[in-house]
């Protein structure tokens, strides 16, 4: 009978695994480009930041199958998969450390290269212990019920054998030893203060500076040699991991897609928009300087074309990663719109005391009613997650219909009576379960001259809450983008040209401005 191992999707998952095998190649092209075109303080940034994410994406990987070895249970086969996926950040990231280290730097930046020096070394001390402590136990690592050890097969150069193989268990102590050991030689340099030295003065001068130059072809050569040695190492690190995924009879679970493999593919995208950029900056914006005959600086030609291409290339990797998100909301959750901030309805309610016990009011510039009257709509539909909240919104939507809706000093019973129509409209929407009082929440104003104040510095008041309320997120195709338009004049310092009201004047409103309010 064949032994089936336990699926385990956020440790051996398709999601993980390519997000390894980018973030280990992607950031190797990167630094290629670097090498050629960019600056060498551009260079160690580059570089140093990626060998950073690799170094602790490696680290997290292993802290955690520790963490689950210790809880929930750890195979032998997902553990050795650990280690394989930790070895590939290793030959990933060390070619990125040896090019962001090469070079004279400012203390700040040896402070940032020792740093990353402790965080790798750590990362192999934790590697070692982890490959010792798996291999000497190889028997009783697994403590799960149904063990598959004896089953399960490691793939390398082209043959399959037992995990509990002596050959297997051999090169994979020597290979958990050799991390410690070659930390160690880290560790002693970098306390003794000489790592920084020895890299930049005999790597650095004597092999990196020059190695692009034709009249050193043996500096060239050897550089080929390394890094196809690094590339070869890191794909025959990737081939046997896939090898080995295919070798061993797991349970369907494995394949299944989950929250934590949608994360990992997402974050293992981001250097390849870098990618794009550094490439574009390669072949068509900058300069470069060829180190012949008298050394002159000839001038890459920039070309429209070109540009255009990884224009849309760029375009094309944003759509992708907009598609990706909007996948993975479907998948594990439909966004709803944020719940207003206590800060935000606090105001709303002062606003509400405020305009019920106003007597004086000064002249202030004010948005077009047009827009206010669409801006009525969106608080209506982004800010009825509260009870106090929509009394605050429905008493404002009425307020502001009240002033729209006038045509003269005269408010007849009729009117008076359609505007209670109205406002009862807006209740009902807002809050259809409770019963609507007849008595009007902020009573009858004396006279028609205090009314239109009131009308003025409640749609100068409405405005600003509007372009506070425009933070929530608001439901699809009802955002009110001339309003967001001006909001963004506004704070770019930029002359408003909305229409403004003055005490002096009466808004015009069209005759069916009232029945557009009634559709809110």
């Amino acid at each position: 009978m064949v032994c089936v191992i336990p699926s385990n999707p956020d440790v051996g998952g398709i999601g993980i695994r390519f997000s390894i095998y980018v973030q280990a190649l992607l950031p190797l092209l990167i630094s290629y480009v670097d090498m050629y075109l960019g600056s060498n303080a551009e260079r160690r940034k580059s570089n140093i930041d990626a060998a950073n994410t690799l170094v602790l994406t490696g680290m997290a990987l292993l802290i955690s199958s520790i963490v689950q070895q210790h809880t929930l249970g750890l195979t032998v086969y997902h553990a050795g998969l650990v280690l394989n996926l930790c070895w590939i950040t290793v030959a990933g990231s060390l070619p990125l450390f040896v090019l962001g280290v090469i070079d004279d730097v400012t203390t700040m930046e040896q402070l940032h290269r020792k740093i990353t020096v402790s965080l790798f070394s750590l990362k192999l001390s934790i590697m070692g212990g982890f490959g010792v402590w798996l291999y000497q136990n190889i028997t009783t690592f697994d403590r799960l019920p149904n063990s598959c050890t004896d089953t399960t097969i490691v793939w390398f150069f082209g043959h399959r054998f037992p995990v509990t193989h002596w050959a297997t268990s051999l090169v994979s102590l020597y290979s958990s030893i050799i991390a410690p050991g070659y930390n160690t030689g880290i560790l002693v340099l970098l306390a003794l203060g000489e790592l920084p030295q020895v890299l930049a003065d005999y790597i650095g001068r004597a092999i990196w500076k020059r190695q692009w130059r034709p009249t050193h072809p043996l500096l060239a050569v050897t550089q080929g040699i390394t890094s196809i040695l690094y590339w070869a190492g890191t794909i025959l690190l990737i081939v046997s991991t896939e090898m080995t995924v295919r070798s061993n009879d797991i349970q369907s679970g494995e394949y299944n897609w989950t929250l934590g493999q949608t994360f990992a593919v997402l974050v293992a995208l981001i250097p390849l928009r870098s990618l794009i950029e550094r490439l574009a900056s390669f072949f068509f914006s900058h300069k470069r300087t060829a180190d012949g005959e008298g050394g002159r600086a000839c001038r890459v030609p920039e070309s429209r074309l070109g540009n255009t291409v990884f224009t849309w290339l760029a375009r094309v990797f944003d759509w992708i990663m907009m598609i990706l998100r909007v996948l993975f909301v479907l998948l594990f959750g439909v966004s709803r719109p944020e719940k207003i901030t206590r800060r935000q309805k606090d105001e709303i309610i002062a606003n509400i005391e405020r305009f019920q016990r106003i007597n004086k009011m000064e002249d202030i510039d004010l948005p077009s009613l047009e827009e206010i009257f669409r801006a009525t709509r969106v608080i209506t539909s982004a800010l009825d997650q509260d009870i106090e909240v929509q009394s605050a919104v429905a008493y404002f939507v009425h307020v502001v219909d009240e002033c729209l809706t006038k045509t003269s000093t005269d408010f007849s019973d009729a009117k008076w009576q359609c505007r209670r129509d109205t406002f009862k409209k807006l209740h009902d929407l807002l809050q259809p379960s409770d019963s609507f009082a007849m008595e009007e929440p902020f009573g009858k104003l004396p006279d028609p001259d205090d009314r239109l104040r009131v009308c003025q510095t409640l749609m100068s008041e409405l405005a600003m809450m509007i372009r506070k309320a425009t933070t929530v997120k608001l439901a699809p195709f009802t955002f009110p983008w001339t309003l967001l338009r001006q909001g963004i004049r506004r704070l770019l310092g930029l002359p408003d040209c909305s229409k403004s009201l003055s005490n002096d004047d009466e808004p015009e409103m069209s005759p069916n401005a009232s029945e557009h309010h009634l559709d809110v």
